[in-house]
């Protein structure tokens, strides 16, 4: 033959082999060639090529580069099943031919072996040598032999060391291996979702090992975290007298509504002219209410001064209620909070003497069990603001526990410390207990019984618990929904494991949603994750903060296209902070109880707000995000300790958890996959295809709606001028 030949690759330690013969510049043939190293000898033989008829020893196989002169090694047939396979499918005359040796009538040739002697390059005698139809011809070959059998035994020494020789290396098997995986529909998604997976579960062991917004790349410049610091200087010029609005209306000011906007304080110069709402800009409204409501929106500004009304001349006095335990860095941003919640109760004109008036705000506290000097903190705090020159602007009561234990040294461990290898070890511990001492104790002290209104808080939070936000809780409705049920705020906080793209409410624990048709299988799939493990066992807790149902009604609930910024009623929530109406815990009395549940592993607060027989709101513009260095749950070594117990002590629902991302993974990489193998295909075998897809693209990015008809008009011309090429 004057063929020239010319090899793209080495076949010593390659997997692929690509050969293209030249014929007098008037034929090709393109031979591509992979080498199984592990149960056979040669995988499989695609011929292309125009009027071609190749025979298997002209593709010879040999280390180093491939000559006209080298044929293929001996395929073992004897005892081991050598089976080939080949589809020859022929275009001559408009007419598909189906060609094969003893099959040319058939579009599938297939022929299985058994029995004859290790035969030459042709595959153990059997030669592939098709006639030569007119057109193009394609040949598909695969030859796979096995080495299982022990009269294979050479053979399978040879496929060890690789075709031709050669030690095998792992970077062959590798490559062999992502080659495999390439070629799979299911082998590279199941790998990709597993490399997701792998993820989720990393991310969100290092957002509770050492918890930081670094770790949300998501985050970054869009979650701003509002401290308390900035509260009372927010307040100094307030006018807080509640007569602010009403006095621009009357001077043609800021009280038309009509326009939905205050077209009255839209620049400095307006500014000047007509008083902004309680005498605070725009900046000042945002940074409290942590960025949730307007000076600009009728709306907000007509319930925050309905709030501050009925707050400075109608409430009986506000109690903030939170238990305590090693929480003496925390305390710094309680006390800035309760300095804020104070401006809103003095009145203009009040000097310090005159404003004890301020005693109406509260803070009551139950400490037990702290080593890092919680309760000396907030001793001291109540010493500096009883001592306070002029008086008191509110009160901070902290609990003993009677005169044989007035710190309140339980003894108690901390529920996050209690190893998970105890099944029936209590997630919530005693918090329902100590939560209905400090419930007893706020309704038995006559000090507070003309109080109005208690918010029960997490005091760790450490961020701004948002004043306009708790005004505009109390002025919604003109005070109605506030005056007869509980309303919890809508803290959002970061969610581990998905780099920041989700920021649910805080506490899932505490939450149920209103049943309806529209989440009755939902919630029925969330009862079942929780049924995993029986009834009293730990996993019964834990199941609320696991379970993707749970995730997704609380997401579902607290979407803005649901309730459109407004209140949204649910069976119960806490988001770290929450407003009880005082009427309705008198009304209910000894029913209004804070409890675990049958089994102790239910939510207190869960227990507390069926108690009370009402449904409760959510009011999504009181709202707070939270830190992601102080996320709700254990964290640092706790965290540790916690996942530990969690693998030792439920081994079959963390693989569980595991296995059911991978599936979810699964469902979307399987597809996205089988989308780009389309494509891919498409644009390989019809670049007309790509073409047009990449210029729509394009003009689709530059919005050019003139061009995009063009081009698919051009795309339409391109194909049928292939047509008529294909039928020539």
């Amino acid at each position: 033959m004057n063929d020239k030949t010319a090899a793209s690759c080495l076949i010593g330690r390659g997997e692929h082999l690509k050969l293209r013969r030249h014929n007098g510049g008037s034929s090709a043939v393109a031979a591509s060639a992979s080498a199984s190293r592990s149960d056979c000898i040669l995988d499989r033989i695609d011929v292309v090529g125009d009027a071609a008829r190749p025979a298997l020893p002209d593709l010879g196989l040999a280390p180093g580069r491939l000559g006209p002169a080298q044929s293929l090694p001996p395929l073992p047939t004897r005892g081991t099943g050598v089976e080939f396979h080949a589809a020859i499918l022929g275009v001559a005359g408009g007419r598909r031919h189906a060609l094969g040796r003893g099959a040319q009538s058939h579009d599938d040739w297939r022929g299985r072996r058994r029995g004859g002697g290790g035969g030459g390059g042709g595959g153990g005698g059997g030669s592939l040598a098709p006639p030569s139809p007119t057109g193009n011809v394609s040949v598909s070959v695969s030859v796979l032999g096995s080495t299982k059998d022990n009269a294979a035994a050479p053979a399978a020494a040879a496929c060890a060391k690789g075709i031709g020789g050669g030690a095998v290396t792992w970077s062959d098997r590798i490559s062999r291996a992502w080659t495999s995986m390439a070629r799979s529909d299911w082998k590279m998604p199941l790998f990709i979702s597993t490399v997701f997976s792998l993820l989720v579960v990393s991310h969100m062991t290092l957002q509770m090992v050492a918890p930081h917004l670094i770790w949300n790349p998501f985050l970054w410049g869009c979650y701003r975290i509002y401290l308390p610091d900035g509260i009372s200087k927010s307040l100094e010029e307030a006018c807080l007298d509640g007569n602010a609005f009403s006095e621009d209306k009357e001077r043609g000011g800021g009280g038309d509504r009509s326009g939905g906007r205050y077209s009255s304080f839209k620049s400095d110069v307006v500014e000047n002219s007509f008083r902004p709402p309680l005498c605070l800009s725009e900046r000042e409204w945002n940074e409290l209410s942590s960025g949730q409501l307007s000076s600009y929106d009728p709306d907000d500004v007509s319930a925050v001064e309905q709030g501050l009304e009925y707050l400075r001349n109608r409430s009986g006095g506000l109690i903030v209620n939170a238990l305590a335990r090693n929480v003496a860095d925390s305390i710094p941003a309680l006390r800035q909070n309760m300095d804020g919640l104070a401006s809103l109760f003095l009145k203009d004109g009040d000097d310090d003497r005159s404003s004890r008036r301020g005693a109406r705000l509260s803070l009551v506290v139950f400490e037990n069990d702290s080593t890092d000097g919680t309760r000396e903190v907030f001793q001291r705090w109540s010493d500096e603001e009883s001592g306070r020159p002029g008086g008191p602007r509110y009160v901070v009561d902290v609990m003993g526990c009677g005169p044989r234990n007035p710190d309140c040294k339980l003894g108690i461990v901390d529920r996050y410390d209690v190893p998970l290898t105890k099944a029936t070890a209590s997630g919530v511990g005693r918090l329902g207990e100590f939560r209905q001492i400090l419930m007893d104790y706020v309704l038995g002290k006559k000090e507070y019984r003309d109080f109005s209104h208690m918010v029960i808080l997490d005091a760790d939070l450490g961020v701004s618990l948002s004043p306009l936000g708790l005004l505009h809780t109390l002025g919604l409705e003109g005070g109605r929904i506030a005056r007869d049920y509980v309303i919890a705020s809508s803290s959002m906080q970061v969610w581990p494991g998905t780099l920041g793209t989700i920021t649910p409410p805080y506490d899932f624990s505490a939450f149920r949603p209103m049943e309806g048709e529209s989440n009755r299988k939902v919630r029925g799939m969330h009862r079942r994750f929780c049924e995993l493990m029986p009834a009293g066992d730990r996993w019964r807790n834990l199941c609320d903060a696991s379970s993707p149902m749970q995730l997704f009604m609380v997401q579902s609930a607290n979407d803005v296209a649901n309730h459109r910024d407004r209140p949204y009623e649910v069976v119960s929530a806490f988001n770290g902070l929450t407003m009880y109406p005082m009427a309705l815990i008198r009304e209910r009395g000894d029913k209004a109880r804070y409890d675990a549940g049958n089994d102790g592993q239910r939510c207190e607060h869960i227990g507390f707000n069926l108690s009370l027989g009402k449904t409760m709101y959510v009011n999504p513009k009181w709202k707070m995000n939270l830190r992601p260095e102080r996320p709700g749950g254990p964290s640092g070594l706790q965290a540790v300790k916690t996942l530990i117990y969690a693998i030792v002590g439920r081994p079959g629902i963390v693989t569980l958890l595991v296995l059911s991302k991978i599936c979810c993974f699964y469902v979307i990489v399987s597809a996205c996959w089988i989308i780009f193998t389309t494509v891919r295909s498409l644009s390989r075998s019809c670049p007309e295809i790509w073409g047009l897809l990449v210029s729509l693209g394009q003009q689709l990015c530059r919005g050019n709606i003139r061009c995009l008809f063009i081009d698919v008009k051009m795309g339409s011309n391109a194909f049928e001028m292939r047509e008529i090429r294909e039928k020539e």
